[in-house]
């Protein structure tokens, strides 16, 4: 059996080899730095300019996961070098996102039989194997989506190119991690510029990043708006191209990306590039595709999108009588003429109590019941999470996100949270 394997072939390698095929030395002393992640180029020793990846990705609790992009045959944790992956699976991490959830690696999903999306993959400890998750069917376009990991679930964009650009509908889901249903977001904001379902984003801990020619997007977590800024570092990359070579390096780390390019080792702080930009909404209202939309109207979503497809304009009625806080929000049906009341979630009628106020994270933490977690991480993704709904029902309804994070003006460190007034006051 052995003679039938073609050594010769650049594409062939053993487990865990391309590890080997990097300098002294470099593995070493990018896991010494403590970065959350970092990816690294090999050179094949057999064949000039066939490169593979080398990946690590460090847990919450910190643990380390190495392997090789697109070969789940070596998995190593907590820097052993040790294989500790027995998968006979090959190929399903390629252009797959990856993210740590309760203690295991994910994988969602790369390319399985040809398609993506439709599965969630995960390397057990137990039994040192990937293992498979099925998801429900993929949307239609689903299986070209780029694929980033929030908090707690995949934001999936379909690929967007200077084609799409008029298209009316671009769209965007959600599939939760411990969910196999995806959510329709609503349709992608073309000013985004191109978006690679082949190029992985960086997951810092307040922003999903990638290059965008000599820019790069950036799209925040809490409320899913971004901002394509110009970087130096983007820049260098975007003016060497494709030029790959052996132990060129990106690494991250809280909010900032480090790369090693011509030499010399960057660093872009993403908080400090984005400061004092202008942000716009990743997802815009649009109705979903026509698939989904008997699917919908069977669910709590209908009478929602009933509203917003039937109804010329929404307005908001304010009564402050009893309680001057508490909002009263009534939508005018464009073919009856008469007012409706809009029902609006627990969340947030939960913010809209509190509008115009102004609140650090412990303060904004008891208003939406997190103030009882204990783990700063669980708290920070819960938070997210709740930012990301509220605002994006905002959105839908009223054309506006409720909560606005902004920096404190006494100390740039610490975040506020801005409940907005959903009639266009800021007080």
């Amino acid at each position: 059996m052995d003679s039938l394997k073609h050594i010769d072939n650049p594409r062939w390698w053993y487990p865990g080899e391309p590890i080997t095929w990097l300098e002294d030395g470099i593995l070493d002393e990018l896991l010494d730095e403590e970065f959350d992640g970092f990816y690294v180029f090999a050179e094949s020793p057999r064949s000039k300019n066939y490169f593979k990846g080398i990946t690590m990705l460090r847990s919450p609790e910190g643990q380390e996961a190495l392997l090789i992009k697109g070969d789940c045959r070596y998995i190593s944790y907590n820097r052993g070098r040790t294989n500790s992956s027995h998968s006979i699976v090959n190929g399903h991490t390629h252009y797959s996102c990856m993210y740590w959830m309760g203690g295991a690696l994910y994988f969602q999903n790369g390319h399985t039989n040809w398609m993506r999306h439709s599965q969630r993959l995960y390397h057990s400890r137990e039994t040192l194997q990937m293992e498979r998750h099925d998801t429900e069917d993929p949307p239609d376009g689903v299986e070209n989506c780029a694929a980033y990991a929030l908090d707690d679930g995949v934001l999936l964009l379909s690929a967007v190119n200077e084609t799409m650009i008029s298209a009316e509908v671009i769209p965007a889901y959600f599939l939760p991690h411990t969910s196999a249903e995806f959510q329709w977001l609503g349709s992608i904001n073309p000013t985004i510029g191109k978006v690679d379902p082949e190029a992985n984003g960086y997951m810092l801990d307040d922003y999903v990043v990638y290059r965008n020619g000599s820019s790069f997007t950036v799209i925040r977590k809490s409320d899913l708006h971004f901002v394509n800024a110009p970087s130096g570092m983007a820049s260098l990359s975007h003016a060497g191209g494709s030029l790959i070579e052996s132990g060129r390096w990106t690494a991250w780390k809280g909010n900032r990306l480090f790369s090693w390019i011509n030499d010399t080792i960057l660093t872009e702080d993403i908080d400090e590039l984005v400061q004092g930009a202008s942000w716009s909404p990743l997802i815009l209202t649009a109705a979903p595709p026509d698939s989904e939309i008997e699917d919908r109207l069977d669910t709590g979503w209908g009478w929602t999108l009933a509203i917003l497809m039937s109804s010329a304009f929404l307005f908001l009625l304010f009564e402050r009588l009893a309680n001057p806080r508490k909002t009263k929000i009534v939508a005018v049906d464009a073919i009856t003429g008469k007012a409706q009341p809009i029902t609006l979630s627990p969340e947030s009628e939960m913010i809209l109590v509190h509008s115009g106020r102004m609140m650090g994270s412990e303060a904004f933490d008891r208003i939406i019941g997190l103030d009882e977690v204990e783990s700063p991480e669980t708290r920070r993704s819960k938070r997210s999470r709740f930012i990301q709904l509220v605002n994006a029902e905002a959105q839908a309804r009223f054309g506006r996100d409720l909560i606005v994070r902004v920096r404190s003006e006494e100390d740039k460190r610490i975040m506020l949270y801005h409940i907005i007034h959903v009639d266009g006051g800021d007080g």
